[in-house]
């Protein structure tokens, strides 16, 4: 189901929507493969095969201005449609400093759109551990499909092909060493059947608080 959209457009027989609100923010953890952002790609007129995209990386909720500011956290990235790995299996390095730092270039994709079907790219990412030299506790990443570099082109044999598609943005992310888990205690103090009473305080409930123990 199509959420309502945070980043979506459309250029020509390709459209892109991001599958997250503002509300789907999320930690991910150093040293796991995380997601970074969920887009739906569908095809209209005819059947069109994605060879190049670009992608951003980026601290900024910004799908157009590479910015400083991910490299410590996350160097290389993988695409998935919905859980089967596509593309490169080595991944995608992000450029690492310059004009371009943040971006993703992917070309030779061949990922196939059939006409008048939508299909979910998944952008994960190796985050860093947390520590010196490597991720920051709290860094802030976005992941942006980009309007610039893209291509698209017919599977039918036209010569009918899109080079360019309107951006779209993913929730954030935030970057932590561990992330808290609360479980029940058993057995709890309280049955459930008391009664309060003004003035007396009564045990009505046991957790646990542990930590996810990652990098």
């Amino acid at each position: 189901q199509v959420k309502s959209l945070f980043g979506a457009g459309t250029a020509g027989d390709v459209s892109v929507q991001s599958l997250e609100t503002p509300a789907d923010a999320k930690i991910i953890l150093g040293g796991t493969l995380s997601t970074l952002g969920v887009f739906n790609f569908s095809a209209a007129n005819d059947s069109m095969t994605v060879k190049k995209m670009q992608i951003l990386i980026s601290p900024l909720n910004d799908p157009n201005t590479p910015t400083p500011g991910t490299k410590d956290e996350i160097r290389v990235i993988y695409l998935y449609e919905n859980e089967t790995l596509i593309g490169s299996p080595a991944g995608y390095k992000i450029t690492p400093t310059g004009d371009d730092v943040g971006i993703v270039f992917i070309s030779n994709l061949n990922w196939i759109l059939p006409k008048n079907t939508s299909k979910s790219l998944k952008v994960k990412g190796d985050v860093y551990p947390v520590g010196q030299q490597y991720s920051d506790t709290g860094a802030s990443v976005y992941s942006h499909i980009m309007s610039s570099g893209f291509e698209a082109c017919s599977t039918t044999g036209s010569s009918r092909c899109d080079t360019v598609i309107q951006p779209a943005s993913s929730a954030q992310r935030i970057v932590y060493k561990s992330e808290p888990v609360l479980s029940l205690v058993t057995p709890q103090p309280n049955s459930g059947d008391g009664s309060l009473v003004a003035g007396t305080p009564i045990k009505s409930l046991r957790f646990r608080i542990t930590a996810v123990p990652t990098g």
